[in-house]
């Protein structure tokens, strides 16, 4: 069993945000489609642009990506699941993931938002079908999902640049609240959770009426700083004095 995570043709109109990242690393509420997904006991494969492989290599050596030598590392002899790399990373499309994975009918199935597919279950793909679609963002492949029964399940992708804000101000909540459930985190001041090695400067004020703010491993934030939430600093970030 396995997923694959693929751009489409779609992912350039999400640009400048996706011009020199993959469309699964965008964060949105404090989330990575690719940090969701590592919660699902099941291997990922990317299919990315080509021009991102090598920089993908360097920001997550430990991901599987296509490649043009086909699959033959790969797992299996094709991917158990397709979604579209633009999905949004909240905890309701992890819950539809996990979903189509625990379906018991191996019939071959589309969900669509709109015109788009966003995730193909039982493709019926090889990887090296995949791989030979890197230029045209499986446009071949995704044609012919056109032609399959369509699964009643709750997607949501995002397609422009305005989606991505607005996806981060739904899904923050959530997304913040499962951290503190999930993560091992010190609650410093009412509302305000720290990871280990993250450090809070002097004379910093916080305001948490509207949602707790999460500072992860190795952030600093310097003295004379207002922080409100809800907002998550991430690992190894700096937030200068008096901002």
């Amino acid at each position: 069993m396995s997923i694959l995570v693929f751009e489409d043709q779609r992912v350039s109109q999400l640009a400048p945000i996706t011009t020199a990242r993959p469309a699964c690393a965008v964060t949105m509420g404090s989330y990575r489609l690719l940090d969701l997904l590592r919660e699902i006991d099941t291997p990922c494969v990317l299919h990315l642009r080509r021009h991102l492989r090598a920089l993908c290599d360097l920001d997550f050596p430990e991901q599987q990506i296509t490649s043009d030598s086909g699959g033959a590392d790969l797992p299996g002899t094709g991917p158990t699941l397709a979604i579209n790399a633009r999905l949004i990373p909240s905890l309701q499309n992890l819950a539809s993931v996990r979903d189509l994975l625990s379906r018991e009918d191996t019939t071959t199935g589309v969900v669509r938002v709109g015109d788009q597919v966003a995730a193909v279950v039982h493709p019926g793909w090889t990887w090296e079908q995949v791989s030979d679609g890197a230029d045209r963002g499986l446009s071949g492949l995704l044609e012919a999902c056109q032609q399959m029964a369509e699964i009643d399940v709750p997607l949501q992708v995002v397609s422009l640049p305005h989606e991505v804000v607005a996806a981060n101000m739904k899904t923050i909540g959530d997304s913040l609240q499962h951290r503190i459930e999930t993560q091992t985190l010190t609650q410093q001041q009412d509302g305000v959770f720290m990871a280990a090695g993250a450090e809070l400067g002097e004379y910093v004020l916080t305001d948490t009426s509207s949602g707790p703010i999460i500072i992860d491993e190795g952030a600093s934030i310097g003295p004379y700083t207002l922080l409100r939430g809800p907002i998550y600093i991430g690992k190894n970030c700096r937030v200068l004095e008096h901002a």
